[in-house]
C-alpha cells in the first residue's frame, strides 16, 4: 500500500486511485498495535512506540502517615548528594509520588523506605523494613536520655561476639529517676520515621 503513494508534480491532478491509496494508508497507520513489553502512544507529534512501564524500585520519604490499606498517599524521591557531610540524602521536591499500602501495615510520615512500583496498580507500595539488634550499653543511661550501645552478633554455633559497631540508642521505658548501668544487655529497635534507635528490652533491672 505504501508503494502506491508518490509525490505529485506541480499542476498534476490528484486521481481517485491516489487519494484512496492515501486514505487507506492513513487508516492502516491508525491501527498500529503493540504487545508487551512495547506500548504505543499517539500525540500531535506522531505515534511513539516505547517500552511499557516496568516494575521498579525507588527510595522515598513519606510525606504523610499511611494506615492499613490506605491509598494515594504522597511521598518524595530521595537523591544522593555526596558533598554533604551529614545526611547525604535530600528530598527531590518535584518528585512527589502516590503510595498505597498492600500489607495491612502502618507507616509514619518521615519514614524513608524502599518502594516498589506495581505496574498493574499504577502506584508505589512501601516495603516493610523492621530492624533490631542485640548489644551492650557502653555507659549508664537514665530515663529519657541516650547512650552508646555496642552492637553484638550471634554465630551459627550460638556464641556471641562484639561487631565493633556502635550506635546511639534512646530510652523510652525507664521510670523517672531510674537508670540502666553500663554493660547491661539490651535489645534496640530502629524507629524508621525518626531514624533513631530505641531501647525496647533490657537484661537487668533498672536502679
Amino acid at each position: 500500500m505504501l508503494s502506491d503513494i508518490r509525490r505529485l508534480q506541480p499542476g498534476e491532478r490528484v486521481t481517485t486511485e491516489s487519494f484512496n491509496a492515501l486514505v487507506e494508508t492513513v487508516q492502516m497507520l491508525r491501527r498500529i498495535a503493540t504487545s508487551f513489553p512495547l506500548e504505543a502512544h499517539r500525540s500531535p507529534a506522531g505515534i511513539q512506540i516505547s517500552l511499557a512501564t516496568q516494575p521498579r524500585w525507588e527510595l522515598m520519604e513519606l510525606d504523610e502517615n499511611i494506615e492499613s490499606f490506605d491509598k494515594d498517599k504522597s511521598a518524595k524521591h530521595l537523591r544522593y548528594k555526596p558533598e554533604e557531610e551529614e545526611d547525604k540524602w535530600s528530598l527531590l521536591e518535584s518528585g512527589t509520588k502516590s503510595l498505597s499500602d498492600a500489607q495491612a501495615c502502618t507507616y509514619l510520615a518521615g519514614e524513608r523506605r524502599l518502594c516498589f512500583f506495581h505496574p498493574g496498580a499504577g502506584r508505589y507500595v512501601p516495603i516493610d523494613a523492621f530492624q533490631w539488634h542485640i548489644g551492650l550499653l557502653d555507659e549508664d543511661i537514665e530515663s529519657n536520655s541516650s547512650a552508646t550501645v555496642s552492637v553484638w552478633q550471634m554465630s551459627e554455633t550460638g556464641s556471641f561476639s562484639d561487631t565493633d559497631l556502635d550506635i546511639v540508642a534512646y530510652d523510652w521505658l525507664l521510670p523517672t529517676g531510674k537508670k540502666l548501668k553500663s554493660g547491661t544487655r539490651v535489645v534496640v529497635q530502629f524507629l524508621i520515621h525518626a531514624r533513631k534507635w530505641l531501647i525496647t528490652q533490657a537484661g537487668d533491672c533498672a536502679e
